[in-house]
């Protein structure tokens, strides 16, 4: 299993970049265990009074008292901080009516826990994407059909039996977080059509592992 290690998210001079008002909002609910480990969040609208050495050390050494929905939080918040994470989120909120507050030297992170706290499943639908796109290896399924049919996405229906099947398969289903992305519209993510994600969930310490299914003829399921 992977170390839980926030690379980036964590350092004293990246969390300062981040507009103190969205980390300290984005912190907030788990005031209880920062205060336990020995740093106290101050209001939103106090201006000073944040440790960033001391909250950057407590985000790098994280325990068993660390809340899991944290850890996931940071997790994904961390993987996505990067400049590519940072347009593909620009994408994704286009259009919706999310609003975020971007200065001009922001750090990728303060747009990332803004779009966490309106829509978790944004940033959990860019993360898919830049893993999909970065995947060293896959199993896929090829259809025998000749000429190659159309393809057709799966109806809501099938994609929720096919999850079903494949946790039925799983040596240890609850363990699991399946989720079934369509590619969508961009072209370059769409050569196979629907791509299947099963993240094995760790605690507090520890970053998911992943498998990924291309369902590369998927027009020979019913």
């Amino acid at each position: 299993m992977a170390t839980f290690n926030l690379r980036r998210f964590s350092k004293p001079e990246m969390l300062r970049r981040i507009d103190r008002k969205h980390l300290i909002a984005f912190l907030e609910p788990h005031a209880a265990y920062f205060s336990a480990r020995g740093v106290e969040l101050p209001p939103v609208q106090q201006e000073d009074g944040l440790d960033y050495n001391a909250l950057s050390h407590i985000l790098l050494t994280p325990d068993g008292s660390t809340p899991d929905d944290l850890a996931e939080a940071l997790f994904y918040v961390n993987e996505v901080s990067t400049p590519e994470g940072f347009d593909s989120i620009q994408d994704e909120i286009a259009g919706t009516d999310i609003d975020v507050e971007i200065g001009e030297n922001a750090a990728p992170a303060d747009l990332a826990i803004q779009v966490w706290m309106a829509d978790r499943e944004i940033i959990e639908k860019v993360h898919a994407e830049q893993f999909f796109m970065n995947v060293r290896s896959f199993e896929y399924f090829k259809t025998k059909k000749n000429p190659l049919p159309d393809f057709l996405l799966p109806s809501q229906e099938t994609l929720a039996a096919l999850e079903a099947d494949i946790k039925v398969d799983a040596v240890d289903a609850q363990a699991l977080d399946l989720r079934v992305n369509g590619a969508g519209d961009d072209v370059a993510r769409s050569q196979f059509g629907v791509r299947v994600m099963v993240r094995h969930k760790a605690g507090a310490v520890g970053a998911e592992q992943h498998t990924t299914f291309a369902t590369y003829g998927l027009a020979d399921q019913e």
